[in-house]
């Protein structure tokens, strides 16, 4: 399968990946359950000054979570920009590739050990198409012409 649709489909499971966040982010606050009612009661109302400014560890947490949203999107714009890109930059595309590379092997292994499996899966299957555009990225015939 060539890169460019090997990227086009990152695209797509980031985005997957970014929706998922997204729905718990907007119903993280919706249980029935007393006890999760409660802590996120305590973390709502516990105050503490954080640089000047009183925050709560919900605030924290509203912030960490808006966050993965904004950078999963910006990894599929940046996998969409790569994908136009590959037939005329391949060794470009293919060394930007790896920092991406390494944040979701990162979102990998922190799914896994601490949040559930669909995550996880989802960010594996992006390693995984990730991993192979790279390597038919180094066996293009521009790969290894230098610029």
């Amino acid at each position: 399968m060539k890169p460019k649709i090997l990227l086009r489909i990152a695209v797509f499971v980031t985005l997957f990946y970014a929706f998922g966040h997204i729905m718990g982010h907007l119903t993280r606050k919706q249980t029935t359950d007393p006890a999760g009612k409660e802590l996120i009661r305590q973390m709502e109302q516990y105050k503490f000054n954080a640089n000047g400014y009183m925050r709560s560890w919900d605030n924290f947490y509203e912030a960490l979570s808006l966050d993965s949203v904004i950078v999963l999107v910006g990894f599929a714009v940046i996998c969409w920009m790569f994908s136009e890109m590959v037939e005329k930059y391949p060794k470009v595309v293919y060394m930007l590739l790896w920092p991406i590379l390494i944040c979701f092997i990162g979102f990998t292994v922190t799914d896994y050990l601490y949040v559930f499996m669909i995550p996880t899966v989802t960010s594996l299957i992006i390693c995984i198409v990730i991993i192979v555009a790279m390597i038919q990225l180094r066996k293009h015939p521009e790969y290894s012409l230098k610029r």
